[in-house]
């Protein structure tokens, strides 16, 4: 007999984080330079395009929308 597919085989064993991907991905960066890119997203003589480029040139896998929608504070960590 086959087993019933449900859709809990689907579902991640641990609770998702309430955290966008980029303020996770900060969480993972030395607390220096994470301060380093705090403190640039709350620079607004800074783009986000620009801040984007230098946290995927660190290894960023978000796209530059979703570190626009974290500096408006339009993001699922707000």
């Amino acid at each position: 007999m086959s087993k019933e597919i449900s859709l809990d085989d689907f579902r991640s064993p641990t609770k998702p984080s309430s955290k966008c991907a980029a303020n996770r991905w900060l969480d993972e960066l030395d607390d220096n330079v994470a301060d380093i890119f705090r403190k640039a997203l709350k620079d607004r003589s800074i783009t986000t395009q620009r801040i984007y480029e230098l946290a995927r040139d660190r290894g960023a896998q978000f796209s530059v929308q979703t570190l626009r929608y974290h500096r408006q504070g339009n993001c699922s960590c707000r």
